[in-house]
Formats: C-alpha cells, structure tokens, sequence
C-alpha cells in the first residue's frame, strides 16, 4: 500500500469517482454497469496489534481492485511518514472468503517490502494508473533520517496536505500545547486479488485481517525537540509503540449490471476462477567472514518474477532512524542466478550499469516509450538498489533455482538475502461455493 494525503471527504468523494471512472474504460466486468455502490465498513476489530473487517454475504460482486481503505493520523512535527507510509503500518495481511484462508501475508515487515518492490518495478500499471490519483509515492527518496534532516524540500513535501494544529502533551507535570500535524490517507489493498479487475461471484463471506506493525517502521523521526504554541521548544521523545489510526474504514465496491449478472449466471453451474499473483516475503542468513554465497531460492515451479536485495541483519528491527526500504548494493560485485546449475542468459550480472539496465529492461522500462517513467541511474543506485529476474521467457519452467552472489570484500556482518517470488496463482469458488487456491 501506498499512501498520499487528502484535506477532506468531499476530496474523497472525487478521488472515488476518477478511480471507478478508470475501472470503468479498462475493465469489462464494469462496462454497462449500472448503480455502483461504495460501502463504507467500520472494523469489526480494531486494536493495537490488528483491524478486522467482516463483509457479509452481498447479492452485488464485490470488486477489490477498487476498494481501498481509510484513515487518519496525527503526529508531531518530530517525525514525517517515511515512503510506503501504509504498507510500513502493517506487518502483513489475511483474505478469507467463506472461512477459507486465500493466502497469507503476516511476516515481519513484509507488507513495507513487497509494496516497495512493486512500486519501484511497475509490473502492475494497470493497478498504478486506477489510483495514481490517491496513492503515489511522496518522492522517489528511500532515506535514513541523518539524510531527511538535511532535505527540507522533501520534508515539506510530505507534510503537503496535512493539517498543522495545536495539541496538549503532558511531560512529567506540566502540559504544554505543541505542534502537530495531521493527515488524512487512502490506500488500496496491498494483496494480489486487489491488483485484479475481476469481480468475485455474489453471497461470498468476506473476512480482511490487518495486521499492525510498530510505529517505528512507518515515521522518520527529524528533530528531538517540539515547538510549542508561545514558540519555546522541548524536548519531546514520540516513542508510541503503535500510532492511533483515528476512523478507519473499508470503502468496498460492489458492482451490480444485466452484463454482470449474465456473465456470474453460468457460475452456478461452472467453477468460478479469478488469476492473481501471490508474493511471499523470504529471508536468507547471509554470513559474516565470507564474500561468496551459493542460495538455494526454490525447487519446482519457476515463479513469474522474484525480486531480490541484500539489507544487514542488525537493520531488521524497525527503527525511527532508518528506511526499511532503502536498499543499497553494499558492495555486492555480481550477482547469477542459477537454472539446474547453469547461469541464466546474460548472468552473471557485474557493475552498477549492468544491474541496472538488468533492472530496466526485466521491468519492461527499457526501450518502452509507453512507460509511466525511468528510474534514474544514480537514485536506483542510492535508494532502490534490487534486482528483478524474469522468467517467463525461459524455455524450462521448473528445476532447482539457486543465486549466487560475490562481494568485493568479506561481509563484516550478517546480512539478508530478501527475495520475494511471484507466483501465478488461481482463485476457484465451485458451485456449491467451495474455495481453493491452485497455481495457474
């Protein structure tokens, strides 16, 4: 999930309308459809460690892909919401439907890496234009604090729709009212069915578990003292273990069209089936003492695509001084994955230009003129450094897969190998509404 601000629910109410309007002119499920409906959910349950929403049985279709969710925060002029400020709230995500579990996504900061990794690569455009209007990044700028500190051009642009006011702190016995500021965020759904324009069948029980992260994952903290209302500052240490979401809601689509209604017909004899992608996070230890690593990624099916980059062990636990998702090389001379213990085409991949121009062209950006961009050079080096391999060009589909990775030097810590495979996966409700999950 990405995230940017809005002042107000009559700008929501707008940002609603461009996205159905998209959802209308590029997806055929919508077309000739007729008396849209969002509905608004409040959780069922919402608490530190999760929110909880519980969709009863509907006879419209509900469409992910234009659902999203809601909120607002309020945080002190000490610290910023870093990039990614939504996918870093959560640590993960569960999708039941009729009480069976979809897939799963509830590993420590998995939610903040995979929302990064697909942000960055552009894979789904059709998924970055329905909501380019709400959800863009806030800049293209993965920084530590030490960095943010020293940007005042950036800090400013992500407070560019907040709302500055007065709040009341107490430290030890005396009140002081300081500087806030507060923001209002929209995101969709960080999980594969969401990235899809297809509509599920009616009557479906619908469950959509959030789970929280620290707040420490989702803030850059840029200042030790808070401005107060007579312009005296103090000190001030923002150490909430989870920030407050203030009214979170699910806005859900449901759809309802005689075009809908004929095509979900014959599902009542006929399997219902919906493709989406599926993306786990996994962690490799990567040893100190040592500048050669052979990995074993997976054994079996190729996935689509797996996303790869290297973070050091001790930067795991979120901290208001660090960007999770600011990858950098670390010194890692080449990089070769291996099919069955051969080297992929054009592996192994060496120096800064040909990691780069891998990164392009296995995102679909090299030479592409309908590209919404290109990531420059030197910010993929400096705060977006992974690496994106594609497989679906290969003539086998399956075998061991392993990378090998080469670093200039000997690691002097431990380090992460961060892959996130993409797995073509099928979603299947038979018509005595029975669900399963298969690969495609």
């Amino acid at each position: 999930m990405i995230a940017v601000l809005v002042p107000a629910r009559s700008v929501i109410r707008k940002i609603t309308n461009k996205m159905f309007a998209f959802s209308k002119s590029s997806s055929d499920d919508t077309q000739g459809y007729e008396d849209p409906r969002m509905q608004e959910y409040a959780p069922d349950e919402s608490d530190s460690s999760q929110l909880v929403w519980n969709l009863p049985p509907s006879k419209r279709y509900f469409k992910f892909s234009d659902s999203y969710i809601t909120f607002t925060v309020d945080l002190p002029e000490t610290v910023v919401p870093d990039n990614g400020f939504v996918d870093k709230l959560f640590d993960g995500m569960n999708i039941e439907i009729q009480q069976d579990l979809v897939t799963s996504k509830n590993a420590d900061s998995e939610s903040a890496i995979s929302g990064h990794f697909w942000r960055k690569s552009m894979f789904d455009q059709n998924y970055l234009d329905s909501t380019m209007g709400l959800v863009g990044c806030y800049d293209i700028h993965n920084v530590d604090s030490r960095i943010l500190v020293k940007s005042p051009e950036i800090i400013a642009v992500r407070r560019l729709n907040a709302t500055k006011f007065f709040k009341r702190i107490e430290i030890g016995e005396t009140t002081y009212k300081t500087v806030w500021y507060r923001y209002e965020f929209i995101s969709p759904l960080n999980h594969g069915l969401a990235r899809e324009p297809c509509c599920l069948p009616d009557n479906l029980e619908i469950s959509i578990k959030l789970y929280r992260a620290p707040s420490s994952a989702a803030v850059m903290k840029i200042a030790d003292k808070i401005t107060c209302d007579n312009g005296t500052k103090i000190d001030y240490d923002f150490s909430d273990s989870f920030i407050e979401l203030r009214r979170p809601r699910l806005c859900a689509m449901f759809l309802r069209s005689e075009k809908l209604d004929a095509k979900m017909a014959k599902y009542r004899s006929y399997d219902f089936e919906c493709n989406f992608y599926d993306y786990p996070i996994r962690y490799n230890i990567l040893d100190s003492g040592e500048s050669e690593f052979l990995v074993n990624l997976s054994r079996g099916a190729f996935p689509k695509y797996i996303f790869l980059a290297v973070r050091p062990m001790n930067e795991d636990s979120p901290k208001m001084e660090k960007c999770v998702t600011n990858f950098k090389r670390h010194d890692l001379e080449s990089l070769t994955v291996l099919v069955n213990s051969e080297p992929l085409p054009g592996h192994p991949l060496t120096t800064d230009t040909k990691f780069y121009y891998s990164f392009l062209q296995n995102t679909d950006r090299l030479y592409n003129p309908w590209s919404s961009g290109v990531l420059p050079f030197h910010h993929y080096v400096k705060h977006n450094f992974f690496v994106v391999i594609n497989f679906e060009n290969l003539k086998r589909d399956s075998g061991p897969l392993h990378v090998k990775l080469r670093f200039q030097k000997n690691l002097d810590e431990k380090f992460h190998l961060i892959s996130m495979p993409v797995y073509a996966k099928k979603f299947v409700r038979t018509p005595h509404n029975d669900i399963s999950v298969t690969d495609q």
